[in-house]
């Protein structure tokens, strides 16, 4: 599946009932969970015997995902991108392959990897193997050439890097040369020869990270004040106490009369964060007003506590639960004051 749309994949006329049909998809929660937190849905390889399966680690578990993850693919909302790479055996393709290093003078696997050492006394360096001594059953760091033992390092001697050394022709090789070997079919072949294959994840494209910070974050708060028992709409303008009109993304009322407006605002999007401290203050009172935002920078975060505005992150919409739970019981408190 090819992310072949454009930008404007989804045209006005049809974004409303794609949103609707996109929220009532089975799994369309867990995808959009999964999006807010990194913005891309990532492979994973299970083995079992002799097959190989590769899903989307996020998804584990929701096969009906697979339709409506192709359908954002087609609405250009996200792409296919190569996540990780796997070597293949170039005879019978099997993935079951374990990597070698290979001395290039004799051919031999037996290779040592070993600290280059230096005794600081006499100078001698060698590699740590031709140091190594077994005395009384314990392993020790003797000098070759003056015989002296070697404690401590960086006193009695020093390390200048690492070296892999051949146990069959004694010879030193800084970078061995790598060969696989099929565990299948039992096939030797070079880095050259090898199938190396990309395994897919998904990520949100330009148009789908747009989609995501607005617009999925607006249909999961309308999701949940639903839930909730609230009667929601979108888009909806309040006129404030100076008569000016408010827009907020997302305006809900319970039965009791709660009142709850949302709006969404982007991680950097400063001018919106700030806008809403003038429709905090110009909003009535009873309307609980709360913010779904990413931003981080301290002083308009700073501004929007002066203002009385909860903050919200869009990762963590329980948080938002939360928060429309403790106006709720706010409200009752009022009420139940009011009528004593």
């Amino acid at each position: 599946m090819a992310a072949t749309s454009s930008p404007d994949a989804i045209s006005k006329g049809r974004e409303e009932d794609f949103i609707k049909k996109l929220i009532g998809q089975p799994g369309f929660t867990k995808i959009a969970e999964a999006l807010r937190r990194k913005r891309k849905l990532e492979p994973a390889v299970k083995f079992e015997e002799n097959d190989l399966t590769v899903y989307l680690a996020d998804l584990r578990g929701l096969g009906e995902t697979i339709n409506l993850l192709g359908e954002m693919i087609d609405k250009g909302l996200l792409e296919p991108y190569p996540a990780d790479y796997m070597v293949q055996c170039p005879l019978c393709g099997s993935i079951y392959v374990e990597t070698k290093y290979q001395c290039p003078y004799c051919g031999s696997i037996k290779l040592e990897k070993t600290r280059i050492i230096q005794h600081v006394l006499c100078g001698y360096t060698d590699t740590e193997i031709h140091f190594r001594e077994k005395r009384r059953g314990e392993i020790i760091l003797v000098c070759p050439k003056c015989r002296k033992q070697l404690y401590r390092e960086g006193e009695d001697y020093r390390v200048l890097g690492t070296i892999y050394e051949c146990r069959d022709c004694n010879r030193r090789v800084a970078e061995p040369r790598i060969i696989h070997k099929c565990a299948v079919c039992g096939h030797t072949f070079t880095p050259k020869d090898a199938l190396y294959k990309p395994i897919y994840g998904l990520r949100l494209t330009d148009r789908g990270l747009a989609f995501m910070n607005k617009d999925l974050v607006v249909i999961a708060v309308q999701s949940m004040l639903r839930n909730m028992g609230f009667t929601v709409k979108e888009g909806v303008e309040l006129k404030g106490i100076s008569g000016i009109p408010h827009k907020v993304d997302v305006y809900a009322e319970s039965d009791d009369g709660l009142k709850i407006a949302v709006d969404i605002v982007r991680s950097r999007d400063e001018a919106s964060a700030l806008r809403a401290v003038v429709k905090r203050l110009d909003l009535d009172q009873d309307i609980s007003y709360i913010l779904v935002s990413g931003l981080e920078d301290k002083e308009i975060l700073d501004a929007l506590a002066s203002s009385k505005i909860p903050i919200v992150p869009p990762e963590s919409l329980e948080e938002l639960k939360r928060t429309i739970e403790e106006a709720k019981n706010a409200r009752r408190g009022r009420t139940s004051a009011m009528k004593q």
